[in-house]
């Protein structure tokens, strides 16, 4: 005896069928930003080579479509796919506008609150830092001092040429 699948268990299939689908375009998404993040150079070939081929399909099929379905001529079928891919790019290219307009306005609208918050928060680190080191400075001795004073030029000034060579020898190479 067969049993015939219900709408409810169908519906079941549907959604996890639909979940997986998400989280494997997840997963890709994730690959592709660790790739263009580790491996900039031939990520960004491989995905300008995929972009190029999609639109190239797409040109295709919509010329094939406008020959075929609506009886253009190949010539006209050719104009038809490009004004309606340049008239398909500007409206991309108007929403996209008209979305950074609107993230601009809220980031300035939100700049200088956060800007204060930041700068007092910075403020209040720096004063707390600098009364704790002037109370640590007071109660040492005239001889800690001295050797505390000794110690850091002993230590910072080779430090600081030692890292002046590295950054140098970088740049070097670099360059």
């Amino acid at each position: 005896m067969r049993i015939l699948p219900t709408r409810r268990t169908s519906a079941k299939r549907k959604t996890s069928l639909i979940s997986i689908l998400r989280k494997i375009s997840y997963v890709l998404l994730a690959g592709v930003a660790a790739a263009l993040v580790f491996e900039f150079e031939a990520t960004w070939e491989v995905l300008q080579e995929l972009v190029i081929t999609a639109v190239e399909f797409i040109e295709q099929e919509l010329e094939a479509f406008f020959a075929h379905a609506v009886g253009l001529s190949h010539y006209y079928a050719q104009m038809a796919t490009a004004w309606l891919g340049l008239f398909t790019l500007l409206t991309i290219g108007i929403v996209l506008i008209r979305k950074v307009i609107r993230i601009t306005v809220r980031a300035k609208a939100t700049l200088p609150t956060w800007r204060e918050e930041k700068k007092e928060a910075a403020r209040s680190w720096w004063q707390q830092n600098t009364d704790a080191a002037r109370e640590w400075w007071a109660g040492l001795s005239l001889a800690r001092k001295v050797a505390l004073v000794v110690a850091v030029v002993t230590f910072a000034v080779p430090l600081a040429w030692a890292l002046a060579v590295a950054f140098a020898t970088l740049i070097t190479v670099i360059i």
